[in-house]
């Protein structure tokens, strides 16, 4: 178990704050570290918006661009379309739902994505 605390958009590890550049909007634990997605709606172009956190409160990655593969290479401007969502499903897969209704496996080693299907 991580300690952690989500404080008004803010990640603490212990009492150091983890620095980013909008706030957090969610945090789910994995064996890997703390996967964390920012809230970026309505404040600019920021599409590869969440990351992994280890214990130690470095970044070992931000998610893979969904615009850099099929299905959704051309269907959108990428600056507008984040993911707007993370869980982790009953196997432990990191699961990230991004805003143009596509749902992707993270590899939580890499941030590497693969495209699971569309919600609607």
């Amino acid at each position: 178990m991580i300690d952690y605390a989500l404080l008004h958009g803010q990640l603490y590890l212990g009492n150091k704050r983890v620095e980013f550049p909008f706030p957090v909007a969610e945090v789910v634990e994995t064996p890997e570290g703390l996967v964390v997605r920012l809230d970026v709606l309505g404040r600019g172009s920021f599409p590869r918006n969440v990351f992994l956190v280890q214990q130690n409160g470095e970044l070992r990655w931000q998610i893979q661009d969904p615009f850099d593969q099929d299905p959704l290479r051309g269907m959108a401007d990428p600056s507008r379309t984040p993911f707007i969502g993370i869980e982790t499903d009953k196997s432990g897969n990191l699961i990230a739902y991004h805003w143009l209704d596509a749902d992707y496996n993270v590899d939580l080693e890499t941030g590497a994505i693969r495209f699971l299907g569309f919600s609607r």
